[in-house]
């Protein structure tokens, strides 16, 4: 019976201690089998002295209780492994076991890593299970102090968490399951608690605003940025297609106090020629590439004229990949280099690519070069900053129309109709124009160099008439590509 002394034959039955385990408050909790022996008087909590390797006991624990904890203040369970074991005593004052059954705390350890965003979790095994060591470790994690979930199991004694979020707070703890998470007993290591204030943010976003053509060789590109994150530099990455290959041909630095509206000018492009499409990679510290923009698209215009209609076509690719669509497209033309003011026209907005035919023909009294160029106007819509809405030039395209001239073969001063002959001419340089009238001889009756005076059928516009007949004319002047023209032929003056 307990407490009396009952002769044993051979030493005290060892006690089988069944886990050690480690609470949320870092109290630390031994359980054990009772034991057999009738004359127990005493079980002996032994810890294994870290300085000396020594069994030191360390407190006595009247029997039947099997379990006992160790409060978190006189264990170190959050800052190394530690070992215990249970002893006894019975009644004849026997001694106490030596060889004891140690099983040691789980200690969780971790390293984050702010380039991946993650943390690494190692602890050591427990092996000291009854069943072996085929340990099962469950992976428990709770973030800003919410609900602990199971984040993953690994037969291993190390687990990398990913996905973390700055800013948060994590707290861990990693539970060994025996016989590979069937149990029956298990332990539970220190939980730890990890801030990662100090991982680096991601940025939220990155807009890529709009990217305009200047001239034939310049692009500006502009693109919005979240200051907040912790970004290196901006990547400015170009392709010749959506989905083709982008390469880098620029980057922007970030710093502290930086405008979050950045431009970009791209010198080495030819605008006139093809598009273009860009993306800005958004690039940490780590050198580790976070959020890519949308693309933007510059708009490719080609203007071809017909000469003998008098009219020009434009043709011209939509502005993708806005935020907000595009809204219109506003037609702007220059006539002798001269640019209105108001858009010639408008067209909705498309997929692909769209023309927009342009009849000049009450604007034959000019040089014949006409210059155009389209602005595409986003849709308004609610931008990150309230950032209006963006607009895109096109390329400027320009085309000539060549001089096109009527001679009437007969005039009569003194009829109804057709009184002076007068070549009609358009698209010419009027300072190089010339007429003049030779009769049948060769001798000169008339010069002028005013393209809006035509002959009379007099001397000089001022002499005696000239008798009916057959004259030769030579018209002269200089087209607005600068080619000199000639053009002989005969008229019939009648009188």
């Amino acid at each position: 019976m307990n407490g009396q002394c009952v002769p044993k034959s051979g030493p005290l039955t060892p006690i089988i201690v069944d886990s050690v385990t480690v609470d949320s408050l870092g109290n630390i909790g031994i359980c054990w089998q009772a034991s057999p022996d009738p004359s127990l008087l005493r079980y002996y909590l032994f810890r294994v002295n870290t300085l000396t390797g020594s069994n030191d006991v360390i407190d006595s624990i009247t029997p039947p209780t099997n379990c006992f904890t160790i409060l978190a203040a006189n264990n170190n369970s959050n800052t190394t492994t530690e070992e215990y074991a249970i002893g006894v005593r019975d009644s004849c004052d026997n001694t106490m076991l030596t060889v004891l059954d140690y099983h040691n705390t789980i200690f969780l350890q971790s390293t984050p890593n702010p380039c991946t965003e993650s943390i690494l979790l190692n602890w050591n095994a427990y092996n000291d299970f009854q069943s072996g060591l085929n340990v099962l470790y469950k992976i428990y994690v709770r973030e800003n102090s919410g609900a602990y979930v199971l984040a993953g199991t690994t037969n291993s004694t190390s687990y990398n968490y990913t996905g973390v979020n700055q800013g948060s707070i994590y707290d861990f703890y990693v539970r060994g399951v025996e016989n590979g998470g069937v149990g029956p007993f298990s332990s539970s290591s220190n939980v730890i608690s990890v801030n990662t204030n100090f991982f680096l943010k991601n940025p939220s976003f990155i807009y890529s605003y709009t990217a305009t053509v200047i001239d034939s060789q310049q692009i500006d590109l502009q693109f919005y940025v979240d200051t907040a994150a912790d970004a290196k530099e901006y990547v400015i990455t170009r392709a010749l297609s959506a989905f083709g290959n982008y390469e880098a041909v620029a980057s922007v630095s970030a710093y502290a106090g930086m405008n979050p509206m950045i431009t970009y000018s791209d010198f080495s492009v030819d605008a006139n020629y093809q598009s273009y499409y860009y993306k800005v990679n958004a690039i940490n510290s780590c050198g580790d590439l976070k959020l890519t923009s949308n693309i933007s698209k510059t708009i490719l215009l080609k203007a071809t004229s017909d000469n003998l209609k008098a009219l020009n076509t434009l043709s011209f690719n939509a502005y993708d990949y806005w935020q907000g669509g595009a809204s219109r497209y506003d037609i702007y033309r220059s006539v002798g280099g001269i640019w209105d003011p108001a858009p010639i026209g408008s067209t909705a907005d498309f997929l692909d690519t769209t023309t927009y035919t342009d009849d000049v023909t009450y604007l034959l009294t000019g040089t014949g070069e006409f210059c155009y160029k389209v602005i595409a106007v986003e849709n308004p819509i609610g931008h990150v900053a309230n950032l209006p809405a963006a607009s895109s030039s096109s390329n400027e395209s320009c085309t000539k129309h060549t001089p096109i001239f009527f001679i009437p073969n007969a005039f009569a001063p003194d009829g109804e109709y057709n009184p002076v002959f007068k070549p009609i001419l358009n698209y010419l340089e009027p300072s190089s124009y010339s007429l003049t009238i030779y009769d049948r001889w060769g001798h000169e009756i008339f010069r002028t160099e005013d393209i809006t005076e035509g002959w009379n059928g007099q001397f000089n516009n001022s002499g005696e008439k000239c008798s009916s007949g057959t004259y030769i004319y030579l018209i002269q002047y200089i087209s607005a590509e600068k080619e000199e023209f000639q053009q002989r032929g005969k008229v019939h003056l009648l009188f």
